[in-house]
């Protein structure tokens, strides 16, 4: 156990101190901090009376919210699927995101298996076992994201319905709650499992040409399927079957998270299986 703790420290601070982490969390905090404030000041709303800052960014807030809340009425429960909804909006359709967790699992799997890092620590730092080098980079990415999403979205979201959401009506203690424990934790969970556990299987089994086009590929994997079902007839089985499968993966926990638990687990097994077998010779 104090082997993986000692490694599970050395990955996290490895990923902590990287470029793209402070990148992504500038972009973040510019994009959902710096700009709105730019857009007020440059609109003609501080001409107009009574009508302050605070109102404006719970203008926004309430928008955003009816949107997420309504996009699938269906859902059960509804918070889930407005918290869910949310959720992807911000890691599966921004690309910043997927640039910055495949640059980061890259930095934890393909560089040193190229490198030879992997081969020294398991070599001159004994009795270091295979598994414990898996657990520590599954458990020190996982804690990578967490503070990720925390610090680039959890904390501006989260601050921005306090201060406005009770005044447009959205904001309660119990979506407060539900926020901070499937935003902040429970989703982040799920997504790890869903995407992540593919990257670092990924990463170790094939080149990094590959490996990024097929990131990219996952993060274009809900605009090509918009994208077909616009193309396609409204009438027809094949749409009735996407707009279902996109509704059940929106709207219904009972579907989203043995589909996360199987595809992680399976993907994490390969990952694991192919870390044991390989030849660091």
């Amino acid at each position: 156990m104090n082997q993986i703790l000692k490694l599970y420290k050395y990955y996290l601070k490895k990923l902590l101190k990287s470029w793209y982490f402070w990148l992504f969390l500038s972009l973040a905090w510019l994009v959902l901090v710096i700009f709105p404030i730019v857009v007020y000041k440059v609109s003609h709303a501080p001409s107009i009376k009574n009508y302050t800052y605070k109102h404006f960014i719970g203008e926004i807030i309430k928008v955003n919210f009816e949107h997420f809340s309504g996009y699938n009425k269906s859902a059960n429960p509804p918070i889930f699927s407005t918290i869910w909804s949310m959720f992807l909006f911000f890691w599966a359709m921004t690309i910043m995101g997927a640039i910055l967790m495949n640059t980061g699992i890259s930095d934890l799997v393909r560089k040193p298996k190229e490198d030879g890092e992997d081969k020294t620590v398991l070599t001159v730092a004994s009795p270091i076992k295979r598994d414990d080098v898996v657990f520590a980079k599954i458990g020190a990415f996982f804690t990578f994201f967490l503070l990720a999403n925390l610090l680039a979205f959890v904390l501006p979201i989260f601050t921005g319905y306090c201060w406005t959401g009770g005044d447009q009506g959205i904001f309660t203690a119990k979506f407060a709650f539900f926020f901070l424990i499937l935003f902040g934790l429970v989703f982040p969970l799920l997504w790890f499992l869903l995407v992540h556990s593919i990257l670092f299987f990924m990463n170790l089994t094939v080149g990094g040409l590959v490996n990024t086009l097929f990131a990219l590929l996952l993060f274009f994997i809900p605009y090509i399927w918009m994208s077909i079902m616009s193309f396609i007839r409204h009438d027809g089985g094949l749409y009735r079957f996407m707009d279902k499968t996109k509704d059940l993966i929106l709207a219904e926990p009972f579907f989203v998270i043995p589909l996360c638990l199987l595809i992680g687990g399976l993907f994490f097994f390969l990952y694991w299986n192919n870390f044991r077998k390989r030849d660091f010779n």
